[in-house]
C-alpha cells in the first residue's frame, strides 16, 4: 500500500514538474522580451527577504510532520486532531508576526534597495505582493502537512498543478496583451490563495474526523515541543540565512541586474532540482513510517539502497548541470544573459551535495533530537556569509556560489552525525561516509570531463542541446551502473525497481 502511494506520488510529481517547467521557461522568455530585467532582480531580492522572515516558522512544519508519523501509524485520531490544532495555532501566530515585521520593512524599503529607482510605486507593490503570498501560507496551507505525512502528496500535487497552470497561462495573457507588470504579480497572489484554499478543502474532506482542540501551553511542554523548538529555531535560522543570503549578497556586491541574470539560472536550477527531489520525496514519508515501525536491522537494507540510488543520481545531476546549463541558457535567452562558467560549476557542486545527502536527510528528519546537528547548521550559515563576502569581493558571483557549496558541506556533516548517533548507534559512521565521498566526487569530475569532451563540437542549437542531453544521460549512468553493479544496496534497488514496474504495469492493465 505504501509503495503504491510512493509510486503514485513520484509519478504525479515528475509529470507535474515537467509540464510546469516547460511553461515556466516560456513565461520567462516572454518576460524578458516585454519587461525590464530589474523587475526580476526585485523579485529575487524580496523573495529572499521573505524567505529569511520565514525563520519565524522555526521549523514547525518538519517537527509536526515528525510528530504525525507516529500518530498516523497508530491511527490515533484524537492525537492527530490535537497535533493539528497546535500546528494551526502556532502557524497563525507566526503569520501575524510576519505581517508586523513585513510592514516595518515596507517603511524601510529605501534602505533595502540602495540603487536608483525610477518608480517606487512598482517596487512597493512588488514587496507587498511578496509579503501577501508568504503570509497566506501560514493561514491557509497548514493542513497540507497531514496529507504529506500520510503519503497523500499526489492530492496536493494535483491541486497545485491545476492552479499553477492556470496562473502561468494567465501570466502569458497578461504579458502578451496587457503588458502590465502589476497585474502580472497579482496573478501569483490570487492563484496561490486559491490553491491553498483548495488543498485546505481536500484535507477537510479526507479527514472529516479532524476537530479543533483547545490547546494550552502545557500541551506543547507535554509533547516536548518547546524543547525541540529551541533547537529547531537554530536550524531554521541557519538554514534560512544559508539558502537566502546569495541574492542579497549578489545585490550588494554585483548589482540588482546581476540578481536578474542569476534568476534565469535559478529558474532552471529550481525546476530541475524540484524534479529530482519530487522523484525522491515520496520515499521520505516511507522512511518516517519505517523508522517508527521497523527495527534498524530490518531497515538497513532499504537505507543502503536509497543511499546508493542518491549517489548515482547525484553524479548524473552534477554532470548534467556542468555540461548543459550554460548552452541551454545561451540557446534560449542569448549570450548576453550568461554569467561566468565558474558559477555554473559551483552551482553544480552544490546540487551534487543536495542530492547525495538526500537519503540521510530523510532519516534525519524522521528522528528528531535537533540539538545534535545544531552547531553544524550555525557553521553553515556563518561560513556561507563570510566566504561569500570575501570570495565575492575578489571573484564576483562565482565566489558567492562557491561559498554556498562549502556551507552545504557543514549541513551534510551534521545530518550524517545525527543519523549515526541516534539511529545506527555508530560513531564511526561519519568518518566512513566522508572517506567514501572523496573517490565519489572525483568520479563526478572525471565524468564531467568525458562528457565535456564528447560535447565540445556540438553547436548551441536545439539539435546540439538534444545531443548534449543524450551524452549526459548515457555516459555517466552507464559508467555508474558498471562501477556500482555489485555495491551494497544495488540488490535493494533492483527489488524496488521490479515492484515499481509491476505497480505501473498493473495500473495500465486496469
Amino acid at each position: 500500500m505504501r509503495l503504491r502511494r510512493a509510486v503514485r506520488n513520484s509519478f504525479s510529481s515528475v509529470g507535474a514538474y515537467l509540464l510546469l517547467a516547460a511553461l515556466g521557461f516560456l513565461v520567462r522568455k516572454l518576460f524578458l522580451q516585454y519587461f525590464d530585467l530589474s523587475y526580476l532582480g526585485y523579485e529575487g531580492l524580496f523573495g529572499s527577504t521573505f524567505t529569511i522572515l520565514s525563520v519565524m516558522e522555526m521549523g514547525a512544519g518538519s517537527m509536526f510532520t515528525y510528530l504525525l508519523y507516529s500518530a498516523i501509524e497508530k491511527d490515533d485520531r484524537e492525537e492527530i486532531s490535537a497535533i493539528m490544532s497546535m500546528f494551526r495555532q502556532l502557524y497563525q501566530g507566526i503569520g501575524l508576526l510576519v505581517i508586523g515585521v513585513g510592514l516595518v520593512l515596507y517603511v524601510c524599503l529605501p534602505y533595502i534597495v540602495t540603487e536608483s529607482v525610477e518608480n517606487w510605486t512598482y517596487v512597493r507593490i512588488i514587496f507587498l505582493v511578496q509579503m501577501l503570498v508568504s503570509v497566506s501560507t501560514y493561514f491557509l496551507a497548514y493542513r497540507r502537512v497531514l496529507l504529506l505525512a500520510d503519503q497523500c502528496e499526489y492530492l496536493v500535487i494535483r491541486i497545485e498543478t491545476f492552479f499553477r497552470i492556470l496562473g502561468v497561462l494567465s501570466k502569458i495573457a497578461v504579458i502578451v496583451w496587457l503588458q502590465n507588470y502589476l497585474v502580472y504579480i497579482l496573478v501569483t497572489f490570487f492563484t496561490n490563495v486559491l490553491a491553498n484554499l483548495a488543498v485546505y478543502g481536500s484535507c477537510k474532506r479526507r479527514y472529516p474526523y479532524l476537530k479543533r482542540v483547545r490547546v494550552m501551553p502545557a500541551d506543547y511542554k507535554e509533547k516536548k515541543i518547546d524543547r525541540e523548538m529551541r533547537s529547531l529555531i537554530i536550524h531554521k535560522l541557519s538554514a534560512t540565512i544559508y539558502s537566502s543570503a546569495d541574492n542579497i549578497i549578489i545585490s550588494a556586491l554585483c548589482g540588482i541586474r546581476t540578481v536578474g541574470l542569476f534568476s534565469n539560472y535559478t529558474l532552471i536550477n529550481t525546476n530541475v532540482m524540484n524534479l529530482v527531489v519530487k522523484t525522491l520525496q515520496p520515499l521520505e514519508a516511507s522512511v518516517g513510517n519505517k523508522v517508527n515501525a521497523s527495527t534498524v536491522e530490518e531497515n538497513i537494507s532499504f537505507y543502503k539502497g536509497y543511499d546508493l540510488f542518491c549517489r548515482m543520481l547525484a553524479l548524473f545531476t552534477f554532470v548534467g548541470f556542468s555540461v548543459m546549463l550554460q548552452p541551454v541558457l545561451a540557446w534560449f535567452y542569448g549570450d548576453a544573459y550568461l554569467l561566468p562558467y565558474g558559477m555554473v560549476i559551483a552551482m553544480a557542486a552544490n546540487n551534487y551535495i543536495a542530492v547525495r545527502q538526500y537519503a540521510v536527510t530523510a532519516y534525519r528528519n524522521a528522528l528528531g533530537h535537533y540539538e545534535i546537528d545544531r552547531n553544524s547548521r550555525i557553521a553553515s550559515a556563518v561560513c556561507n556569509i563570510v566566504i561569500s563576502i570575501a570570495a565575492g569581493t575578489l571573484t564576483g558571483i562565482s565566489g558567492i556560489l562557491f561559498a554556498t557549496a562549502v556551507g552545504h558541506c557543514f549541513i551534510w556533516y551534521g545530518r550524517v552525525k545525527a543519523v549515526g548517533r541516534i539511529y545506527l548507534q555508530d560513531r564511526s559512521f561519519v568518518r566512513r561516509t566522508f572517506v567514501q565521498e572523496i573517490p565519489g566526487f572525483l568520479l563526478g569530475l572525471v565524468e564531467v570531463v568525458l562528457c565535456m569532451g564528447a560535447c565540445m563540437r556540438m553547436p548551441v542549437s536545439f539539435g546540439g542541446i538534444l545531443g548534449r542531453l543524450a551524452v549526459c544521460c548515457i555516459v555517466p549512468n552507464l559508467l555508474n551502473l558498471c562501477l556500482f553493479h555489485k555495491a551494497e544496496g544495488m540488490e535493494t534497488i533492483r527489488q524496488y525497481a521490479s515492484q515499481i514496474i509491476a505497480q505501473v504495469m498493473r495500473r495500465k492493465d486496469v
